[in-house]
């Protein structure tokens, strides 16, 4: 492994890259800050680590994300609440906590 400071830790071990200065952090990807890396070791980091691109996520469909509320015990509480608040006459009730259900519904799919 590469020596990344004085106290000779490893590029595996550096989980703090933010707190590296530059000179640090190029010699723990072994590069240069002046004329970067040649195309030889480009070629043969893409052959070990593959190409530098960000994995896409599938963005999932509301439906799918109202099915996946079903799956939490708590969530699932608190429609059978929202259905008693409607059966016994409390609109505002039963809209409150399809206000929380529908909240919670959107931090899903932000998360």
């Amino acid at each position: 492994m590469v020596p990344v400071n004085s106290t000779t830790q490893t590029l595996d071990e550096v989980r703090s890259w933010w707190a590296l200065d530059a000179e640090s952090a190029l010699s723990a990807v072994i590069s240069h800050a002046a004329e970067g890396l040649t195309d030889q070791e480009v070629r043969e980091r893409r052959q070990a680590a593959g190409p530098n691109v960000l994995r896409s996520h599938r963005r999932r469909t509301p439906l799918s994300i109202l099915i996946g509320q079903f799956r939490s015990v708590i969530v699932a509480l608190l429609i059978v609440a929202a259905m008693a608040a409607l059966f016994f006459g409390e609109i505002a009730e039963a809209a409150a906590v399809a206000v929380v259900i529908v909240t919670n519904m959107e931090r899903v799919q932000y998360a």
